[in-house]
């Protein structure tokens, strides 16, 4: 019955029944998002990305597919990425994927992402994503002009 469903419906409208079904149900879920993984219709490609952008690329669903499960979350953000993207992600696909998942992507996204993008600007985008969210978490702010606290120097926002 799942591969009707898949066959039958657009990956962006399977692609808001993940996250729907992922707050009543995530195993039943992670089924549906297996499946449609196994789809990938070349032309539909990128008309889900309207609805991952809406969730910022699923995090939340993602998160209650795979409580507490870092490893479980970096296969599930793989079968987003081959829904949306293929299999060999290049510099434009990981730029959407970037955009879709907002200011600051799930860890397990980012390795996803370095998992399937092809070397050279692709890689070197996530990498830079990689190293500007590790500065934000671990460095303290740096003060404004005019305040008279220590000199801080590093990248800046």
């Amino acid at each position: 019955m799942m591969r009707v469903l898949v066959t039958r419906f657009s990956m962006a409208f399977l692609m808001s029944q993940v996250d729907a079904i992922s707050r009543i149900a995530p195993a039943q879920a992670r089924t549906l998002l297996e499946s449609c993984a196994r789809r990938r219709p070349a032309k539909e490609r990128h008309h889900p990305f309207d609805v991952l952008r809406r969730t910022q690329f699923h995090a939340e669903a993602v998160d209650r597919m795979a409580p507490q499960n870092p490893w479980q979350a970096v296969h599930l953000y793989r079968l987003l990425l081959l829904c949306t993207t293929g299999e060999q992600l290049g510099q434009r696909e990981v730029l959407d994927v970037l955009e879709a998942a907002g200011r600051t992507p799930s860890p397990a996204l980012l390795q996803a992402l370095l998992d399937g993008c092809r070397r050279g600007r692709a890689q070197d985008t996530v990498h830079a994503v990689v190293v500007q969210q590790y500065f934000r978490q671990h460095l303290p702010a740096r003060p404004h002009d005019g305040d008279h606290g220590p000199d801080r120097r590093g990248p800046r926002d």
